[in-house]
Formats: structure tokens, sequence, C-alpha cells
């Protein structure tokens, strides 16, 4: 992709970029006001690592500055620019970026891009030869101390209910779900996300079933840690139907809370429960590779803190 710019000079700076989750507030009401909301889900996350190589036309004059820059939402859902490092492109030079993404606080990530600048005024052209990431996140999917609605909308709600506000001063609560009946989910995350473990603190309120899953393809589609009221801990795998991997003896206490933990590396599976190992399993079919996360709540109401990928 070739990138013309002109006229850049201080406060005049030149970008470009491509979208990794719903473009602006502006998009997300727009739909809502329709009658139909947005579900998406970030492409991009903190701990991720982006890569992409920049070549400098052998025929500009000046050397330019290049860097990668996101864009994520901050206070009163405003973009606000975080930048990566930068780099100074002589006239057919080239460079290749390797950049993890630091953390946003909760943040979602809405835009990648390209920036130009330069001190005194320059004109151009810049060839973007690609621009991808991959990896693991490492991540927590919390509340950001910036308020704002759009971390809300990082998640498919598949729930009857959620609430989203913290239930007193006090509270750890990050997310309420209620579901009338069945099981109903929270999803975020992307089909990049291999091999990792997902932990948030779980409180039944009142429910069949909890926990958090990994490898999240859809609602029929994932692999599970889950609590059920019987008192048995299960690694479930559901590929249209759900199965049962392995289970263990743990009673549920409503109004307890719980560290939840599922861990996937290849084909195995670990769940631990307030940070020591109860449960394993092995699914040797490698049907489900990769995958976001899930919380679930069947028939009930549960509570789950922040959820930290890693």
């Amino acid at each position: 992709m070739a990138l013309h710019y002109g006229g850049v000079t201080i406060g005049r700076t030149a970008r470009a970029a491509t979208p990794t989750f719903i473009p602006s507030f502006a998009v997300a009401r727009h739909f809502e006001l329709g009658g139909y909301g947005l579900l998406a889900s970030p492409t991009l996350h903190s701990g991720q690592i982006v890569r992409a190589r920049v070549e400098a036309d052998d025929a500009n004059q000046q050397a330019t500055t290049c860097r990668l820059y996101i864009q994520v939402y901050g206070t009163d859902d405003e973009l606000e620019i975080q930048r990566g490092p930068g780099v100074t492109l002589e006239p057919g030079a080239s460079h290749e970026f390797h950049w993890q993404i630091e953390g946003t606080d909760g943040a979602p990530i809405a835009w990648i891009g390209l920036e130009i600048v330069s001190e005194s005024r320059v004109d151009g052209v810049i060839y973007l030869d690609y621009l991808t990431w991959g990896g693991t996140p490492q991540v927590t999917l919390k509340r950001p101390a910036c308020g704002g609605t759009m971390w809300r909308r990082a998640w498919v709600n598949a729930a009857d209910m959620v609430s989203w506000q913290p239930q007193g001063p006090d509270s750890s609560e990050t997310y309420r779900i209620m579901q009338n009946e069945g099981r109903g989910m929270l999803m975020q995350g992307s089909a990049t996300w291999e091999n990792y473990q997902a932990s948030a603190e779980f409180t039944p309120h009142l429910c069949n079933t909890g926990g958090i899953a990994v490898r999240v393809q859809g609602l029929r589609r994932y692999y599970a840690l889950l609590l059920h009221r019987d008192g048995v801990l299960r690694i479930v795998k559901y590929q249209d139907e759900e199965s049962v991997l392995t289970e263990t003896s743990v009673p549920m206490t409503f109004g307890r809370t719980y560290l939840l933990s599922l861990e996937a590396n290849g084909s195995h599976l670990v769940g631990r429960m307030d940070d020591e190992v109860v449960i394993e399993a092995e699914d040797d079919t490698n049907s489900l590779t990769a995958g976001g996360v899930g919380l679930i709540c069947e028939a009930g109401r549960v509570a789950f803190g922040d959820v930290i990928i890693q």
C-alpha cells in the first residue's frame, strides 16, 4: 500500500488506520437506535504482537519519522491515541516493526495504524508492505478507570440480563449475569487465541451451573470449567452437544467466591480453583484449537470479577 503524504510538519501529522473493533461510539449508538445492536469483539488486545514493514520511496527528498499507533476508548468513550516506538526513514530505507501492545486498563482497542511526523515540512511516499498481529493476549478484561460504555460492547452478550455496575463501593464484581432458563454467556476474543489461561473470581448467587470457558467459537463450541449445583466440578467440551471430559466432587456454596481458572495448552486442559490444580483432562481430537473466553451462567444469577487472560 502506497501512503502519499504532503505538508507534514509540526502540528500536522499524516495517519492511515484500520478498525479493530466498533470504530466509534456514534456507530454503536446508530445501530442501537435503529433497533439492532452491533455485536463485535476486538481483534487486537494488550500483550499481542503487532508486526509491520514500511519502506520510504527512493524519490523522497527528506527523512521522515513513522510509528505505529493504536486508538483506545477513553473518558466518555472518546478515542485516545497510544503510540509505539518510532523510526526515522531515510529515502529508500525500510524498517520492520515488532511491537507488543501495552496494557490499556481494560479499554478496548478500536484502531491501529501508521503515523508520519516531521519537524519540518515534508512530502513523499511510504509503502506499507504488511500489518498483522497475533499471539496470546496478556490482558485483564475489566471496567476501565476512565469509565465509558464501549468496554461493555467488547463482550458479545448472549445472556438474558447483565449488570455492569459495581454492587457497592467494596464490591469485586465486574459482571453480574442472569439467565432465566438454559445457558447464557458473555464472550470476547478471537480465533488467534490458542494456548492460554483464563481466570476470574466466580460467585454463584443461585444457579444450576456456572463457570469459565476457553477457545470459545460460539454458543455451541468451547471448553468450559463448570461448577454444578449438585456438587460436581467438570471440564466439558461443547461441540454441537456437550460431553464431559472429566469431573470431580466440589460442593457449590451460594454466596461464596471461588477463583476459577481454566488453561488450554494443546490438547491438555487444566482446571484450577483458588490457585490449586483440582482437575485435568485431555482431548486428542484437536477440533477446538483456538477461540476466545466466555463467562457462563445456567438458570440463575452469578457474578464474575475481572477476567485475566495470560
